[in-house]
């Protein structure tokens, strides 16, 4: 069968799927007793399966119908949605994003599975959690801290329709000027979106007190593929590696659980240049805030009357004396 006239249809609603699954994984953490979330899951990865297995893509189907194992057995009450089951689906929904992305690439999308597949066994027949564990902590992308205002930002934006990634530049060997590619890929991510956090820090990163590698955490509206073409504009580049920030926030948010909230750490300065883009035409702050902040103004403005007509008062008799 000839199946690249298909290639096209089958990337654009492969990434649906993806994103799909990845949402209702994230509203799933939330409300685990929603079965309606674990139907969405389960018929997006059986569409994908079947894309994926007419295109030839064998990798992708058989991940996706490991699975489907795990979510027919929850669906069906066999298998309770813990944080084990929730973290390999996440990891892996980044396995098949990966492959999808490098088939979009040219590639032919094959990736060694057999790892990711045995573990998602393991936990969809109530194996060890630790082993699970393991896996995840060797396989796992960078782990990023995130303070909980941070992950409290990046939670809202996904709600809100934006992708969360976590994006990882890794320049030449020979690259003599490391601040200044870091400082344009800086400048392009934020332009297209809202800048997070960076390692290492902006004004290492400004100065080029790095190796080779240096990582955002990145929320933006424009999907992976659209970041990394303009990502790969800027010339000394080795690689890009784009991954989803979710699972990553997820993971640091336990750390993070009695720690303050600092909104000061999510803006750093490149050149005294805020990491929010200029671009963005929203702002997201909790209401609780906002209504505290309102509060303390009509306050001031009250005290602001009084302090008036004291002044006022204090003036006037000695007005009156020196008539």
């Amino acid at each position: 069968m000839e199946t690249s006239q298909y290639l096209e249809m089958f990337l654009d609603e492969g990434r649906e799927h993806l994103q799909a699954v990845n949402d209702n994984l994230l509203k799933l953490e939330k409300y685990p007793h929603d079965f309606n979330l674990v139907e969405a899951i389960f018929r997006s990865a059986h569409t994908l399966k079947g894309m994926a297995a007419t295109m030839g893509f064998e990798d992708i189907a058989a991940l996706t119908h490991q699975m489907e194992n795990i979510l027919d057995k929850i669906r069906n009450n066999k298998l309770p949605i813990s944080t084990e089951v929730i973290d390999i689906t996440f990891l892996a929904i980044e396995y098949l994003e990966e492959m999808v992305n490098s088939i979009g690439e040219g590639s032919d999308g094959k990736k060694d599975v057999t790892s990711i597949i045995e573990h998602l066994a393991n936990v969809g027949n109530g194996g060890n959690p630790s082993q699970t564990d393991q896996v995840l902590e060797k396989e796992d992308e960078p782990i990023i801290e995130l303070d909980n205002y941070q992950i409290t930002v990046v939670t809202q934006a996904v709600e809100q329709g934006y992708h969360a990634f976590l994006i990882t530049i890794r320049l030449i060997e020979e690259c003599l000027l490391k601040g200044v590619r870091a400082y344009m890929v800086f400048e392009i991510l934020d332009n297209q979106g809202e800048i997070i956090k960076t390692i290492p820090v902006v004004d290492e990163l400004e100065e080029g007190n790095f190796e080779r590698d240096f990582t955002f955490a990145f929320l933006s509206q424009k999907t992976a593929d659209e970041i990394k073409d303009l990502i790969w504009n800027v010339s000394e580049i080795e690689n890009v590696d784009i991954s989803n920030l979710s699972r990553v926030t997820k993971a640091n948010e336990d750390k993070n659980s009695n720690n303050e909230s600092d909104a000061e750490k999510t803006h750093n300065n490149f050149n005294g240049k805020k990491s929010i883009s200029p671009s963005s035409k929203t702002i997201r702050v909790s209401l609780a805030r906002i209504d505290h902040l309102m509060n303390l103004f009509e306050e001031m403005v009250i005290d602001r009357s009084r302090l008036t007509e004291l002044a006022k008062k204090n003036r006037e008799p000695s007005i009156n004396r020196n008539r």
